[in-house]
């Protein structure tokens, strides 16, 4: 799905994107958006369907979250493709579906232990 050259190029971006902070001016949103748009499908081709990740969850999950704020602060760069919008339509279909008796709870993202109290 992706070559070499496309796996290193979205891996540099995805970087490169981790360690910018900084909200973009509105004529570098579109495109802020789109690169994150690439890169989160990236990452979770190589998540999912690869199952060979090459950024850890709490790099991903940032990134994922960017993308909301942009979203958020900007409403006209929401697209039906966003990874925002949907639920991955390419994970593997090797698991079967399980029905759980009691109903499994999320703890959603953490990343400290004040969290995990919460949530116990």
């Amino acid at each position: 799905m992706y070559s070499k050259n496309d796996q290193r190029r979205l891996f540099q971006l995805s970087k490169r994107l981790l360690k910018n902070k900084d909200i973009p001016k509105a004529l570098e949103v579109s495109a802020e958006v789109q690169d994150l748009h690439y890169v989160i499908k990236y990452h979770e081709w190589k998540y999912y369907i690869q199952n060979d990740p090459v950024i850890s969850d709490f790099e991903y999950d940032h990134l994922f979250k960017r993308l909301q704020a942009l979203e958020a602060e900007f409403p006209q760069f929401i697209t039906s493709d966003s990874p925002t919008q949907r639920v991955s339509h390419d994970l593997t279909e090797e698991f079967p579906s399980v029905e759980h008796l009691t109903p499994m709870l999320s703890l959603d993202n953490s990343y400290n232990a004040e969290d995990l109290i919460d949530f116990d």
